[in-house]
C-alpha cells in the first residue's frame, strides 16, 4: 500500500488520529508519518503503530530479521540511534550493521531494490594503523606544543607529514 499523504513511499506506519469517540487512520510512509507526528498539535492525541504488512513483507523478502541488540564495538553506536537518526558513527559501524544497512537505505530512499554500483569498501589493517599513529602523534605534538619541548614538537611533525604523505593525503609545507 502507498502512502496516503505523499503517494511516492510504501506505507509502512498507521497514524491514528482520535477526535472525540472517532478514530481516523491514514496509512503512511515513515517520512510523512515523522513529518505529521511533528506537526500535530498537543491537545490532539496521535498514535503511532507499527504497520503490520511490513512485518509480513520483511518475513517474505527472505532477508535474516532485523537485528535490534547490535552495537559497534568501535565507537559504541546502537543500530537503533542508526536506525533513529539514518547517521553511522565510524567506518566499522558499516560491517557491524551489514546486515541491517539495505533494509535502512530501503526505508530511508523508499526504494525495494537499490543497489550500490560504485567500489566496494575495503579494509586496509596497515591505512588503518598509520591513521591510529596519526591520530596518536596529534595529541602528542599538542603536549610537545604545551610543554615548550619545540625540538620533539618538529620530530612529531615531521612524522606526522611522512605518514599522510604514505596516505596520499596533501600536507601543509608551512
Amino acid at each position: 500500500m502507498m502512502c496516503e499523504v505523499c503517494g511516492l513511499r510504501e506505507a509502512d506506519h498507521l497514524l491514528v488520529e482520535v477526535v472525540g469517540v472517532e478514530k481516523h487512520k491514514k496509512h503512511v510512509c515513515q517520512n510523512c508519518a515523522f513529518r505529521l507526528a511533528v506537526a500535530v498539535p498537543e491537545e490532539k492525541p496521535l498514535e503511532m503503530v507499527s504497520y503490520p504488512a511490513s512485518e509480513k513483507r520483511e518475513e517474505q523478502s527472505g532477508r535474516p530479521p532485523e537485528r535490534m541488540d547490535l552495537t559497534c564495538p568501535r565507537c559504541g553506536r546502537s543500530y537503533i540511534d542508526v536506525k533513529k537518526t539514518f547517521l553511522l558513527g565510524c567506518a566499522e559501524c558499516y560491517y557491524t550493521f551489514v546486515e541491517n544497512i539495505p533494509r535502512l537505505i530501503e526505508k530511508f530512499h523508499g526504494a525495494a531494490h537499490l543497489r550500490y554500483r560504485g567500489a566496494p569498501y575495503t579494509h586496509d589493517p596497515k591505512r588503518r594503523a598509520l591513521m591510529e599513529e596519526r591520530t596518536r602523534l596529534l595529541a602528542a605534538l599538542e603536549e610537545a606544543v604545551a610543554e615548550e619541548q619545540f625540538e620533539k614538537a618538529a620530530k612529531i611533525r615531521d612524522r606526522i607529514r611522512q605518514i599522510e604523505k604514505e596516505l596520499g593525503w596533501t600536507s601543509s609545507t608551512s
